[in-house]
Order: C-alpha cells, then structure tokens, then sequence
C-alpha cells in the first residue's frame, strides 16, 4: 500500500517533493493557498530575472553601437510590454507545474492547511469549507514572508515588500 503524503505549501521545497515523491509511489496530496510555484515562482525570483533581462536587453540595445551595430531611433522600454512578458514566463511555469502534478496524480487542495495532529491537515478552502485531510506523513513547505520591523510599516511606497517591487 502507497503512502500518504500530505504537503503544506506548493513552493519551489513543496512541489519538487511533491513530484518526487509522486514518482517513488506516494499518494501525494499538495495544500496551498495561493498559487503553485510559492514566492519564488510567483513574486520572487523568476519575475524579477525577467524584469532584470528586460533591462539587460534594453542596455544592449542602447549600447550597440559599441559592439558594431547600428540601431536606429532610441531605445526605449514599454513597461506594459515588460509586465506582460513577465506575467507570460510565470503563468507557463505554473501551467507547467500544474501539469507535472496531473501527470504524477498529484492532488492539490487550493486553501490554508494547518496541522491538527501528526497525521491530520485541516484545510480552510478559499470557498470558507473546511476539509481534514488524514496521511501517514506530512511535509511543511510553507516558505518565508517578508519580516515586519518594529516602526517600519509596509506601505507600499517607502517601505517595500518584493511583491511591492515587482
């Protein structure tokens, strides 16, 4: 008999042990309240590397005359065009992992999972229903939130969070 598995959190440490552990026999079932991909996918690291080769490609382009080739006009950015590109990488990573999690018969339970013994996950869905979810093993993938300081609220404006950034 497979083992159930119970995951709290679709990040980039949840996913992969999803699938892997899909991929060794498991019975994977994956919780997350957002989206798959966490932070990382979502906010973090993989809209920001397109924000930053957008800047990239508009040195270059702007410099190419130091490398022999002529441009004509200005270089200029189109922040709309940016956002739309970074928006098209992320929606294809997560159509990318969601599709690893059907092909592996992973389930994914979209709300807030919290622990309510070893063996037990309750899940607040996003529709307000409550679900206990009961495994043999359970994996907390929740990942990391920007730290509040003292005196320093985030407001958007002079104190940021990364998702603000971006």
């Amino acid at each position: 008999m497979a083992i159930k598995l119970t995951i709290i959190g679709a990040g980039p440490g949840g996913y992969v042990a999803a699938i892997r552990a899909a991929q060794k026999g498991a019975q994977v079932t994956v919780v997350e309240s957002a989206e798959v991909g966490g932070t990382c996918l979502n906010w973090g690291c993989i809209p920001t590397k397109t924000i930053i080769a957008s800047a990239e490609a508009l040195k270059h382009a702007r410099n190419a005359a130091d490398y022999g080739t002529e441009v004509p006009g200005e270089a200029d950015y189109n922040l709309t065009k940016i956002r739309e590109r970074k928006d098209k990488v992320v929606s294809l990573q997560v159509k990318g992992i969601r599709g690893y999690f059907k092909s592996w018969g992973v389930s994914l339970i979209e709300g807030r999972g919290s622990l309510l013994s070893p063996d037990v996950v309750r899940v607040v869905q996003r529709d307000g229903t409550t679900m206990d979810v009961r495994s043999d093993k359970v994996i907390i993938a929740t990942g990391s939130r920007p730290a509040l300081l003292p005196g320093f609220p985030f407001d958007g404006e002079s104190v940021v969070r990364s998702d603000d950034a971006v």
